[in-house]
């Protein structure tokens, strides 16, 4: 079995070279090949990729992280995709996991676990494991962890590439079609991957910026995929929650004066837009809060489907 590894970057110096040690360090003697779609970096990026012989290097100009990793993935010979981020690094063995996973022909995509780490490198205690086959409620509230996972190359042909009409969600959505389209999932509870929080991050900054984007990336999710899950009750159902707990979220950020005010919006028209969107809809957001408060943070197959 080959697997290829894929890497989008742009201006990446900082934390690429580590990335890759981690993929070309990794043991067991599996086949692989890293592909870098690298978007023209104007930093010392094409320099470290320079210093390692054995990569395979794609460099121009592209529309965002989810375009890099689609033109990395057409250009994969491997029968499985991993995707590693310029700024994150796989664990040791995980490379073997993902190919002993892959190596029963019925698993379209196999799930390991994650963990986190500081910008000096420095992981955290706590391993993020999956439990269950993914569910829309899982897949929606908790940490879609798309670079934990190995795929079979062909997935990407059954559902279809990263949509670029999602730029912050992409991944999530990618997994919500794969579990619609029947695709076989399998799961270890073995750590194949650590996102590394930093300010850079475009999911893993921790300010309230980031935060605020990543809930209207949400809000414009829901509202774009509403028809397509139509027939589908739990898919439905899960867009609604999501949907509903984004905008009370939202809402509660500019009644405090933590999030910008809607066009024309005073910051009393924004506390009475919080309570009369609570007022509406009482039993739907109630039921939001507690699919949101069991699941945030976790991994998002850490629960049942529907739990």
């Amino acid at each position: 079995m080959k697997i290829s590894v894929v890497t989008t970057s742009y201006n990446s110096g900082d934390f690429i070279g580590e990335a890759i040690v981690s993929a070309r360090d990794q043991e067991g003697g599996v086949d692989f090949e890293h592909i870098v779609a690298d978007a023209n970096s104007t930093d010392n990026t094409t320099e470290v990729l320079a210093s390692f012989p054995h990569l395979i290097v794609d460099r121009r100009r592209d529309r965002g992280i989810y375009d890099g990793m689609n033109r990395a993935i057409s250009m994969a010979t491997g029968d499985v995709i991993c995707i590693l981020n310029a700024d994150d690094k796989l664990m040791p063995g995980a490379l073997l996991e993902g190919a002993r996973l892959m190596a029963d022909e019925a698993v379209d995509v196999a799930t390991g676990a994650y963990l986190t780490m500081e910008a000096d490198g420095s992981l955290g205690d706590e391993i993020y494991a999956p439990g269950h086959a993914p569910g829309y409620r899982g897949l929606m509230f908790g940490v879609p962890a798309i670079n934990a996972r190995f795929f079979r190359r062909n997935a990407f042909e059954r559902v279809g590439p990263f949509d670029l009409d999602f730029p912050l969600a992409a991944d999530r959505v990618w997994l919500l079609r794969a579990v619609a389209r029947g695709l076989r999932f399998a799961q270890t509870r073995a750590p194949v991957y650590a996102y590394r929080q930093h300010a850079g991050s475009a999911t893993l900054a921790g300010n309230s910026g980031t935060a605020e984007k990543l809930w209207r990336a949400h809000i414009d999710m829901v509202d774009r995929l509403t028809a397509e899950a139509s027939g589908n009750d739990d898919w439905s159902e899960a867009l609604q929650l999501l949907r509903t707990i984004e905008v009370t979220k939202l809402r509660l950020m500019r009644a405090l004066g933590r999030a910008g005010l809607a066009e024309g919006q005073s910051r009393l028209g924004a506390v009475g837009d919080l309570v009369g969107g609570v007022v509406s809809q009482p039993v739907c957001t109630a039921k939001a809060l507690l699919v949101w408060r069991r699941l945030r943070g976790q991994h998002s197959e850490a629960q049942p489907g529907r739990d």
